[in-house]
């Protein structure tokens, strides 16, 4: 078990190594592609620095759609209600914390966070744009002040439905390409 492992957990196929210098990380990265490790080809990538990718990834907040309410998505199954308000409330008062659930009662991915001011949300949102949770990234959306509930559950709604769509037609295209060896 490598470090990081968590035990009864699938072991996802990928891991990040940090080198002292670029130079030593693009030297290991030729000599070591395509290498075998325990059965498997090695393909290897450079990644950014996460100052890098905060300045050229990072959401800011709009003061113009300025808002009490977040929109988190991405949310990984096994966080709770608890875990999200362990997360959000250092940034201010939570006023209500929503986890929609499907029909067996697990969470559907996405949760709903209203704080009590706007500056709270404001906050909280350039604080955690660019947080993990359980392993998934999670993607934060201002929610608009005047837009209603059902306005916004049916927004969500849409993205959710439009990203697996894509999921899954791109799944399907898979199936039929040849295994490479």
């Amino acid at each position: 078990m490598m470090k990081g492992d968590t035990p009864g957990r699938e072991n996802k196929g990928f891991c990040f190594i940090e080198f002292d210098t670029d130079e030593t990380a693009r030297d290991v990265c030729k000599k070591l592609q395509g290498a075998v490790l325990d059965g498997h080809a090695l393909s290897l990538q450079l990644s950014h620095s996460r100052k890098e990718a905060k300045s050229t990834h990072e959401k800011k907040y709009d003061k113009s759609k300025s808002s009490t309410k977040i929109i988190v998505r991405n949310v990984a199954f096994e966080a709770t209600k608890k875990d999200l308000s362990q997360l959000f409330s250092p940034f201010g008062q939570i006023k209500s914390l929503r986890l929609p659930k499907k029909a067996d009662q697990s969470h559907r991915g996405f949760a709903f966070i209203e704080f009590v001011t706007k500056q709270e949300a404001e906050n909280a949102f350039n604080a955690l744009s660019s947080s993990h949770l359980y392993g998934r990234h999670l993607v934060l959306e201002q929610a608009r002040e005047d837009e209603s509930l059902t306005e916004l559950r049916a927004r969500i709604a849409s993205k959710f439905v439009d990203d697996n769509d894509i999921t899954l037609g791109s799944s399907k295209r898979r199936k039929g390409m040849p295994y490479v060896d």
